[in-house]
């Protein structure tokens, strides 16, 4: 949807209550002219799909995307997705980039972002007591040299946060690798990084299961620094304190 701006795009929601036979009709959640859902890395490159939804046990929903020209937004609903709060503002310091949410006990909810237009970005973490109607200043993961890109985020069981994300040490794009941190205090701090791909990995996905099992799935660039050749996958089953080799 190209509405005007130096970029277009909208944010465009719909449900089911049918399994997935049937969908409403598209909302939009973003309805603006500020190129949403673009995640801008400098001026001349960015990624669509810059946005992430998260769904808690009881039914509540979290929707939260960037725009081209910087801003972090969110918006939340309380019935399964038929209404939504208005957008909330998280951030617009730097050009806001590449959201992932996820959801604690007690109604916290935690987003994490990176930015662009700074070849030495680093993951940002912000977290909310309310259910996201207000969040707290973002802590920063880790400052690196690298340009540190791609979070996910889960909870286990026992309330610990697990972060990954990818870096590159020599420039964008360049020998990516995925790393991988958790906080035990509720996002105020958290463990030093470490790596747990070979050098050539990017764009990691992230889940848990009711064991406190974590699974990182990440893309590999093996053949070239743009295009991936694969897809590489590594287990913890002793809530991140190791992880297998990757298969």
């Amino acid at each position: 949807i190209f509405s005007g701006g130096s970029h277009g795009g909208d944010i465009l929601f719909a449900r089911s209550d049918d399994g997935g036979r049937m969908f409403s009709k598209p909302l939009n959640l973003s309805n603006s002219v500020a190129g949403d859902g673009k995640g801008r890395i400098n001026k001349e490159l960015w990624h669509n799909g810059s946005l992430d939804l998260v769904l808690g046990s009881d039914g509540s929903l979290y929707a939260a995307w960037t725009e081209y020209e910087g801003a972090l937004w969110l918006r939340r609903s309380n019935d399964g997705g038929k209404t939504f709060s208005d957008p909330l503002r998280i951030s617009d310091a730097m050009p806001a980039r590449a959201p992932a949410l996820a959801l604690g006990p007690k109604g916290v909810v935690y987003l994490a972002w990176t930015v662009g237009d700074d070849e030495a970005a680093d993951i940002r973490v912000a977290k909310s007591i309310d259910g996201g109607a207000t969040f707290g200043a973002p802590v920063i993961v880790e400052r690196s040299k690298g340009y540190s890109d791609a979070p996910k985020l889960a909870v286990d069981p026992r309330g610990t946060l697990h972060l990954v994300y990818a870096e590159s040490e020599r420039g964008l794009f360049q020998r990516r690798h995925v790393r991988y941190t958790r906080s035990v205090d509720g996002a105020a701090s958290f463990e030093r990084p470490r790596d747990i791909s070979a050098r050539e990995a990017g764009f990691p996905a992230l889940s848990v299961d009711g064991k406190g099992n974590l699974y990182v799935l990440w893309e590999r660039f093996a053949d070239h620094p743009l295009t991936p050749r694969g897809l590489a996958l590594a287990v913890s089953n002793d809530g991140g304190k190791t992880f297998t080799a990757p298969v």
